[in-house]
This record gives C-alpha cells, sequence and structure tokens, in this order.
C-alpha cells in the first residue's frame, strides 16, 4: 500500500507542476502580446502639429472658419457618373490673424485656389459611397487637413467641415 500512496501523490505533483508550467506560458504570452501591441500601435509620445493645434481649437473652443465657394466635381464610381456638390469650410485658431490674413489675402500670395485644387483632388478620389459611412468621411476629413496644411506659412488648418452635401 505505501507504493500506491507514493504513486498518487508523483502523480498530483506532477499535475500541480504541468499546471504551473501552463499558466506560466500563458501569462508569458499575454505579456508578450501586450508588449507587442503597444510597440506596434501605440501612438508616440510627440503629437503631429495638426494634432497639437485641433487639441488646442478644442480647448480654446474658440474656431474660425474659412468657407470655399461651392465645389461641384465628379466622383470616382465606375458604375455609374456621379458627382458631389458641397461647401467645404476650414477651421481653424480664431487667435492666429496671419493665418486669417493668408487664406483670406487676394493680392499677393494667393492660397485659396491651391487649397481649393487639393480638396477637389481628394473628392474626385472619393466614391459615393464612401459619404454614407462617418468613418470614412472622417478619412477624408484628415486627408484635406494633410494636404492643405503644408501649403499654409502662418498655422495648420484644425478642422474641415462639410455643408450643404450632395451626391447625384
Amino acid at each position: 500500500m505505501a507504493k500506491n500512496e507514493k504513486k498518487e501523490e508523483g502523480k498530483k505533483g506532477g499535475k500541480g507542476s504541468k499546471i504551473i508550467i501552463i499558466l506560466l506560458i500563458v501569462i508569458i504570452l499575454a505579456l508578450a502580446g501586450a508588449v507587442a501591441y503597444f510597440a506596434v500601435f501605440a501612438k508616440k509620445g510627440s503629437t503631429t502639429k495638426t494634432a497639437q493645434v485641433q487639441q488646442a481649437a478644442v480647448q480654446s473652443n474658440e474656431e474660425a472658419t474659412y468657407t470655399f465657394e461651392e465645389i461641384l466635381t465628379n466622383l470616382a464610381d465606375q458604375d455609374a457618373q456621379r458627382y458631389i456638390k458641397v461647401k467645404v469650410s476650414l477651421g481653424y485658431d480664431s487667435s492666429n490673424s496671419k493665418l486669417k490674413s493668408e487664406l483670406e489675402d487676394t493680392k499677393e500670395d494667393i492660397k485659396a485656389p491651391i487649397l481649393e485644387s487639393e480638396i477637389v483632388k481628394i473628392l474626385r478620389n472619393q466614391k459615393a459611397a464612401d459619404f454614407s459611412d462617418p468613418k470614412k468621411v472622417e478619412e477624408i476629413k484628415k486627408q484635406i487637413l494633410d494636404n492643405v496644411n503644408p501649403h499654409l506659412k502662418n498655422g495648420v488648418i484644425s478642422n474641415v467641415y462639410f455643408s450643404e452635401l450632395l451626391i447625384q
């Protein structure tokens, strides 16, 4: 009987150590997964200039806008001829008078046609269905920000607004 008791104790000890090893492996894999996630997907410590301006505009809640004339352009749909008719407004920090004068300048360094051309270029690459998906609309607005801001010398645009949006 002593032999049977020792065998049972050995089996119990073996099961316990196997469970501990499995738990350690699971914990190590979980930690490795967490480290990999943060290494790949986490935002970097420094924010971009546009992100800083957007945060400042939201915090100050004082935003001015520059609105373009109505834009009418074709969309990229292949199945049918579609077009978009939209008014686009660019939001910026209202305390930045230099940016305001740069956007509204009509004599020296005229920005409006350049900025409008960038907006049209982005809109023409979209499909009608893209404007029914809120996430895609936000991506379009981000593309506009990314393409418009490099042309500005005295500040950055923090928001893009669509109004009078019509897709035919």
